[in-house]
């Protein structure tokens, strides 16, 4: 009974070494890129406003440190998730309007981002 045990745990240990080898990989090759770029675009309207319980919102709540925070920890965690949201939306925004641009307008795109 007792090697089976240990065995089913090699197995376990085995297997997750495998997937975080898997994960490791798509990681280096930019394979969660598009899925995070999904999620960035979806937690802001057209009018770059955060969504309230978007897919990002609530995943990222689903960490288990979000669950023990206080209440005044988890407004402050949800106005800093905010502003991180609004920053990233329009730093994606200028790279988008970049990488769409004629060179001459990218250099002026370059300098009004890094005022």
């Amino acid at each position: 009974m007792r090697n089976e045990a240990d065995l089913a745990a090699e197995q376990r240990a085995e297997q997750i070494a495998i997937e975080q080898g898997i994960l490791n990989y798509m990681d280096e090759i930019g394979a969660f890129w598009p899925e995070v770029e999904r999620l960035m675009a979806e937690s802001v309207d057209e009018n770059g406003k955060v969504i309230t319980g978007s897919e990002l919102e609530e995943l990222l709540k689903k960490d288990g440190a979000f669950g023990s925070l206080s209440d005044v920890a988890k407004g402050q965690w949800s106005d800093n998730y905010k502003s991180q949201v609004k920053e990233n939306s329009k730093a994606a925004l200028n790279n988008a309007l970049y990488e769409n641009s004629s060179d001459s307008k990218k250099v002026a795109t370059v300098a009004s981002t890094t005022e």
